[in-house]
């Protein structure tokens, strides 16, 4: 009988590695990772035929690859 007395909550036993800031940046960063192929695409749209074009599309492929490498490693 003592133990149920004794025994901890579900939310207690729920320990966090990283402080609350850490996740509040994560969160800035990630934002930043969905906004940003789409200003890159319209800049690449807008400078089209250049080589400067072309560098913005490869930011927004590369800004893309890393989203799902964050969606990944965050499951």
């Amino acid at each position: 009988m003592t133990s149920k007395n004794r025994s901890r909550r579900r939310e207690d036993r729920k320990w966090s590695i990283t402080p609350t800031w850490v996740d509040k940046s994560m969160t800035v960063c990630k934002w930043f990772l969905y906004v940003m192929p789409i200003i890159c695409s319209s800049i690449a749209l807008w400078l089209e035929g250049t080589g400067l074009g072309y560098s913005y599309l490869h930011t927004a492929v590369w800004c893309l690859s890393l989203l799902k490498l964050v969606e990944v490693l965050d499951k």
